[in-house]
């Protein structure tokens, strides 16, 4: 009896299962800042549309120097990206890390 009620169990809680689909997308020419090496790190997120507009940058975890957050923000802002799935706008993750001064991701 207790073996019949774990498996239905197991065989119901596979049922609420959600499926997102995935977006394909590629982000080019975004100017990493001339940061020093070893400065905070900066997280963020930004909102694209169908087109690849950037339309809203968040800062989820400051580095707590004011330009350092500003120069992530503008180089998120000329950053190119290009959406393969046209339907929905998509968020992405990006974290700045500065291991190098200056480069191109």
């Amino acid at each position: 009896m207790k073996i019949t009620h774990f498996v239905i169990l197991f065989i119901i809680s596979g049922c609420n299962q959600t499926f997102e689909k995935s977006i394909q997308y590629q982000v080019s020419k975004c100017e990493i800042p001339n940061i020093p090496y070893g400065a905070p790190v900066v997280k963020t997120r930004f909102r694209v549309d169908s087109t690849g507009t950037i339309k809203q940058i968040e800062l989820t975890h400051p580095s707590g120097i004011e330009e350092i957050d500003k120069a992530v923000i503008k180089s998120i802002e000329n950053c190119k990206v290009e959406v393969f799935d046209k339907t929905t706008d998509l968020w992405i993750d990006k974290d700045f890390t500065w291991t190098q001064n200056i480069g191109k991701i």
